[in-house]
């Protein structure tokens, strides 16, 4: 949508729908300051708009200004209160603002009013997982892909809840879900290899994390990772090889792998121990 000159205005002043109209354009095109103007006009012409103190809300959530954005979507429930999707932009502005049990709270109503807002649902696991709460996580991300199943982030979160209870089985199904719809999820590759590793399946591990760095090169810790894993193989030269590259992003690296038990099985290694402790063959 191209936005209308400065000189443009509405041609009646007193059109609350053009100016909130004219809000929404700014809006998407990132001009939030300009997109807030057109919504103060458009409620001190009709403060009873629910849809413009929601859009003024979102403009004021995309600039970070969350108590402002909240004070927005208090009043667009306040005249429309089953407006589910104002309930569940203010859980998110709670969220930003570090308070989960508000962001519930709002996520809820949000679900309560419309039982198939998969958005709310995601937001809510979210939530949960950040308090530690996994089980309740795991039941609202499953609530989220039954309404929409190719909700990538939604499985991966998922699989990541299930990897924090020590269901590595479980996270890797999700993890595969996760990829099947979104390919280049390099997060869920990454931790699919982490997932394997830990069950011994270095092989499995490897491939993930190859994956994990064709779609993001400068994912360090995937190659150390990829380093770890084939040294737990007994291959010493990708082991070494990759550790360099690993290095080369964080030297913090090298360090680490002066006590670090995966790199055991190649520690007598020439070319290990020249990268890693600078000793000459």
């Amino acid at each position: 949508m191209t936005i209308l000159p400065d000189r443009a205005l509405p041609s009646d002043p007193n059109n609350h729908e053009a100016w909130n109209n004219m809000g929404v354009a700014y809006g998407q095109q990132g001009e939030y300051e300009r997109a807030i103007e057109c919504f103060l006009k458009a409620l001190a012409i009709r403060p009873d708009q629910d849809e413009t103190w929601y859009n003024m809300g979102v403009a004021y959530g995309r600039q970070g200004e969350q108590e402002r954005a909240i004070e927005c979507y208090v009043k667009a429930v306040a005249i429309k209160p089953d407006k589910d999707e104002a309930w569940n932009n203010m859980g998110v502005a709670y969220d930003e603002n570090g308070e989960q049990e508000r962001a519930i709270e709002c996520y809820r109503k949000a679900v309560d009013i419309r039982p198939d807002n998969h958005e709310a649902w995601y937001n809510i696991g979210v939530a949960y997982g950040q308090q530690g709460d996994y089980d309740q996580a795991i039941e609202c991300y499953r609530k989220a892909v039954a309404i929409r199943p190719d909700k990538d982030k939604a499985w991966y979160n998922m699989g990541v809840a299930h990897g924090q209870q020590g269901e590595q089985e479980r996270a890797i199904e999700c993890y595969q879900k996760a990829v099947e719809i979104e390919p280049d999820l390099h997060e869920a590759w990454y931790n699919m290899g982490w997932a394997y590793g830990h069950q011994g399946d270095y092989e499995r591990a490897i491939e993930c994390y190859q994956r994990a760095v064709a779609i993001k090169p400068d994912k360090d810790e995937a190659w150390v990772n990829l380093g770890c894993a084939f040294s737990l193989t007994g291959n010493a030269r990708l082991a070494v090889e990759h550790l360099a590259r690993a290095i080369e992003l964080d030297g913090g690296y090298r360090e680490q792998a002066q006590t670090d038990p995966d790199f055991d099985p190649i520690r007598n290694d020439p070319a290990f121990r020249k990268l890693v402790y600078g000793e000459e063959p």
